[in-house]
């Protein structure tokens, strides 16, 4: 008798994986020689592998090795079938159970250091060169909400949010008022090759607060945007070849590449929250600019920016100088002209 061609064809594939070695075929299907050692996962287990093709294969002699002995009786290997489940089960179980407890007691110690729960700092207010406290009211984050929030991130999905990778930090400006800028940390997440957006974070730790939202376009995209929207946008060259745009971590060779294409680039940017102004998201939101020319931004703010990132924008600056400058298109830009446009609240009927 012999297997049916669909059973040898499987079985043919997990005799070539790491451990099936030891195992053999009899008239009962898979028997394992050396059970508690065996090194496969359940679904690969000779336990269900038999309950898998009992039903449609048949086995003979014909299909052992000869170097093989087969002297364990039908008892005594369906006992180390059970020992060999039942072991494997609970050992895993085990495991899981030690790992989520390692998890826990990791995550919560890691949250209730020192300054990783603090929801705020004190940062440098560009407009008076003062520090203000960026904390908002409310009381710290208890252990139920740490816990409530691991959970989430165990048994929930997060694709959106991991879509968003790239991290980038830049100084940005209030298109009404320039001399109003604060620091960014964006991640980045592609919808195509030509349309991407970056979410605005005040900082890139833990606790940081999510301040607004930029979208970035190409070039090409970009000569298709309707004459009246083009006021809303601003270029993004000046700001990736004077090195006030980094990406934090990637290697040089990363980091020119990603600034490069970045360069000839535009940029719609809403703040929905104040950070330096407001404890809450109180009021219409920004429009924000990012620079175009020298001595717009306050030197004080890139030396702190700087000095937190362990960057130099100067360094930055000198090896950037072979990525090309675009033409700058028609439109964008509006505030440099005279065009400033920022959002109002005003009453609706």
């Amino acid at each position: 008798m012999s297997l049916s061609k669909q059973a040898l064809t499987r079985l043919g594939t997990f005799a070539r994986l790491p451990g099936i070695s030891s195992c053999a075929m009899s008239a009962r299907g898979l028997m394992c020689t050396r059970p508690s050692s065996c090194r496969l996962f359940p679904v690969f287990s000779p336990v269900s592998l038999n309950r898998q093709y009992a039903s449609e294969a048949r086995y003979s002699d014909n299909y052992r090795k000869p170097d093989m002995e087969h002297t364990t009786t039908e008892a005594e290997t369906a006992k180390r079938l059970r020992e060999h489940n039942t072991s494997g089960v609970s050992t895993r179980a085990w495991m899981i159970i030690g790992g989520t407890v390692a998890a826990t007691v990791a995550f919560l110690v890691m949250e209730l250091l020192p300054g990783r729960n603090a929801s705020g700092e004190e940062r440098l207010y560009a407009s008076t060169g003062a520090a203000v406290d960026t904390r908002p009211p409310g009381d710290t984050r208890n252990v139920k909400t740490m816990l409530g929030e691991y959970g989430s991130e165990l048994l929930q999905s997060h694709a959106p949010l991991k879509a968003a990778h790239t991290h980038v930090n830049s100084i940005m400006l209030f298109a009404d008022d320039p001399n109003k800028q604060i620091i960014t940390h964006g991640y980045i997440a592609h919808v195509n090759e030509d349309v991407m957006y970056e979410l605005l974070y005040d900082s890139d730790r833990s606790d940081a607060k999510l301040i607004g939202v930029k979208y970035i376009i190409t070039e090409r995209v970009f000569k298709g945007v309707p004459e009246t929207e083009r006021k809303f946008w601003t270029s993004n060259a000046y700001a990736i070849r004077s090195g006030l745009t980094v990406a934090p971590g990637l290697p040089w060779s990363m980091e020119h590449k990603l600034m490069t294409d970045l360069a000839p680039t535009y940029s719609k940017a809403v703040s929905m929250w104040d950070l330096y102004k407001d404890p809450l998201p109180y009021g219409a939101p920004n429009l924000l600019i990012t620079p175009t020319h020298d001595g717009q931004v306050h030197p004080r703010l890139i030396q702190e920016r700087d000095a937190r990132l362990g960057v130099s924008t100067a360094k930055e600056r000198e090896h950037r100088q072979d990525i090309p400058m675009p033409k700058l298109l028609p439109g964008a830009d509006a505030w440099e002209t005279g065009g400033a446009v920022q959002f109002r609240a005003v009453p609706v009927k």
